[in-house]
């Protein structure tokens, strides 16, 4: 690694996750998967670029991020649920999700999948903030689960297109300007999202372009909404039959051909979500189960590690310790 590539790595990731990339180095592990055409950053850090592409039959089970993401599909045929609504992309679509919105995908034909995600927090933008233009408006005003897709209407996202493989050759061949052209490109790229965005969003006469490929029952969403409003009350079957006036069988069936997911799957996933965001705040586990609608602990654990993927301890640890980078960034800055 030269010493520019070092510089750029360090800025987007912070200090710890630049030693812990020499570390995996120093032990000959691989730093990225084999299917990564470009990538630098991670999630934990202020900024992502991963273009990737992977063979088929590829699944992504269900998740959420701390961080914003856009995602750019260069492949047909992939289906993403995103808070309960289905949507079928096909190449040069754009998806872009909020930090509170729970989402899927699956591969539905071809020998391969092939995407460019970029994940990023707002800090990585503080000097193109204006009072008079919000350059994340596209991303914090629409509802969840809706209007998240960018479709390639006339080509319009030919040009966002562009501005990525710019922002993956100063990726790929770091210079001492590559932190700045990247954090320009990608400020560009915001601009021309939000008028993309503004292109196809729904009007008062119709749904526009940019929920034609969404297929989504509008009781569903109702529910959904009332799932996310109420996490730490009683969402039995039987509240919410009542709520909605649905026999449980139907409103079951109904729930599980729109979202992929059983009411209970459901519920569960986003108490959990409900939960880690809670001790990334500095909650107690009990707490923050308790806050989430868990009745029982151990109830909470269980569906804690499987839906996360590791134990609330191992998340608040993890979410202290990035605290204590920024403060140290902060500090050293």
């Amino acid at each position: 690694m030269t010493g520019t590539s070092q510089h750029l790595y360090a800025n987007l990731e912070g200090r710890r996750s630049y030693r812990s990339l020499l570390a995996r180095q120093h032990r000959g592990a691989p730093v990225s998967s084999s299917t990564d055409i470009a990538r630098i950053g991670s999630e934990e850090g202020a900024f992502q670029y991963r273009h990737a592409r992977a063979s088929v039959p590829k699944r992504t089970p269900v998740h959420i991020h701390s961080c914003y993401e856009v995602y750019y599909s260069l492949t047909d045929r992939l289906e993403m649920q995103i808070e309960g609504n289905k949507y079928t992309l096909s190449k040069h679509d754009i998806v872009v999700l909020n930090c509170k919105e729970m989402h899927s995908s699956r591969t539905l034909s071809g020998d391969y999948c092939e995407h460019i995600i970029v994940h990023f927090r707002p800090r990585f933008l503080l000097d193109f903030q204006s009072p008079f233009y919000n350059m994340l408006g596209f991303l914090e005003k629409h509802r969840l689960g809706n209007g998240n897709v960018i479709p390639n209407v006339n080509d319009q996202n030919k040009a966002i297109y562009q501005h990525l493989l710019r922002i993956e050759d100063y990726v790929k061949n770091p210079c001492p300007e590559s932190l700045l052209m990247i954090r320009t490109l990608f400020a560009q790229m915001l601009a021309l999202l939000n008028n993309c965005a503004k292109r196809g969003a729904p009007s008062e006469h119709g749904d526009g372009d940019a929920i034609e490929n969404c297929h989504y029952d509008t009781r569903i969403v109702e529910i959904v909404s009332f799932i996310q409003n109420h996490l730490s009350e009683d969402l039995s079957l039987a509240r919410l039959e009542n709520e909605f006036g649905l026999s449980r069988h139907y409103l079951c069936r109904l729930f599980k051909r729109n979202t992929g997911y059983t009411v209970h799957e459901y519920v569960t996933n986003r108490r959990v979500i409900h939960a880690m965001r809670l001790l990334a705040e500095g909650k107690s586990a009990f707490e923050s189960a308790d806050a989430a609608g868990f009745n029982d602990y151990s109830n909470f654990y269980k569906a804690f590690r499987r839906v996360a993927g590791a134990t609330p301890a191992e998340v608040s640890r993890s979410a202290s310790s990035a605290k204590g980078d920024r403060a140290g960034s902060a500090v050293g800055a």
